[in-house]
């Protein structure tokens, strides 16, 4: 009987050629920095629960690790990460755009705002970008604009090219000023709440919301997917600029590629919360409407849930109805 490859249960990663240590959260997107050299040609572990005696093996083994691209790795147990090893010469190392999906890594030592970060990449050759917890669209003539507002260290993304390209970073140092980059990350309050490492597959959509006929036009509410009773995604309105409108930009996530997800509303002013009775079929790296083009869904302001008691208000659980 053929032997199924065990999982790895997590601990240090360790490349004695840098003198480098890498420990990761739960299922965290990890990324080797500009500044680590690649081609890591041996890695080892402490703990030895992957191929006992021989260490990891697979396609990526004969590629190894590329400081220009993006890895995901899954972990059972909590870590952290220390890295040494020295700078990456930004401007020389080019990073290359195919049609279609690509994973990217981020080679400067500082964050750059995302419209600064990718400006090497041609008007209109790309569409749409995502991280791990927010995402941002490409408007012709305007630029980069969603939750992702800015590119940093660490971290990985995925960008969907119209047309292929090659690009490098900016390398003069000019620190982004913004603090709101993967900013649904802090969409968070006590009744719901959604950990983007609990999960392997993620989409996203932007949405209107219209209650009783009217759009929301402020940013007092929040909305968020579940799948079942477990929240799976979060987040609050923003003021898209090119129409003054507000909309949602909403990051679902899933274990499952495809997934049925429903919707509830929370207005923050009148403590009240809403049930949206439009479904939505989830599917991996979807990404539904824009600012321009939002996915519109409406609700009954007679479809009202009371605020949860405090023994509802457990992680990722929906709040009981009336």
């Amino acid at each position: 009987m053929e032997e199924k490859p065990k999982k790895f249960k997590g601990g240090d990663l360790e490349f004695p050629q840098y003198d480098m240590k890498i420990s990761c959260d739960n299922n965290s997107t990890v990324i080797f920095p500009g500044w680590v050299e690649h081609g890591v040609s041996k890695i080892t572990i402490n703990d030895s629960d992957y191929y006992d005696g021989y260490g990891w093996y697979g396609q990526l083994s004969s590629f190894g690790v590329n400081n220009t691209e993006m890895y995901k790795l899954f972990l059972v147990y909590d870590e952290s990460l220390e890295f040494t090893g020295a700078p990456v010469d930004v401007a020389e190392t080019p990073i290359t755009l195919s049609t279609g999906w690509n994973w990217i890594g981020y080679t400067p030592q500082v964050p750059y705002d995302l419209n600064y970060a990718l400006s090497g990449i041609g008007p209109d050759n790309g569409s749409y970008i995502k991280g791990q917890a927010g995402f941002a669209d490409y408007y012709t003539g305007y630029g980069w604009y969603g939750q992702l507002s800015e590119l940093s260290p660490f971290g990985g993304y995925q960008i969907f090219m119209v047309n292929s390209d090659e690009f490098t970073y900016p390398s003069d140092a000019l620190m982004s000023q913004n603090s709101l980059a993967d900013s649904d990350l802090a969409d968070s309050f006590h009744s719901w709440d959604v950990n983007p490492h609990d999960y392997e597959f993620n989409g996203s959509a932007t949405i209107e919301v219209i209650i009783d006929g009217m759009k929301i036009n402020n940013d007092d509410y929040y909305i968020a997917a579940f799948d079942n009773d477990e929240c799976v995604g979060l987040s609050k309105p923003y003021k898209f600029p090119l129409n003054d409108s507000y909309v949602f930009g909403l990051m679902m996530y899933n274990n499952s590629e495809h997934a049925s997800l429903n919707f509830k509303v929370y207005d923050v002013i009148n403590n009240k919360y809403y049930d949206i009775s439009n479904d939505l079929n989830f599917i991996s790296d979807m990404r539904i409407g824009n600012g321009l083009n939002p996915l519109v869904l409406e609700l009954n302001s007679c479809l009202l849930y009371t605020s949860p008691s405090p023994r509802d208000r457990t992680r990722s659980r929906m709040p009981s109805s009336a």
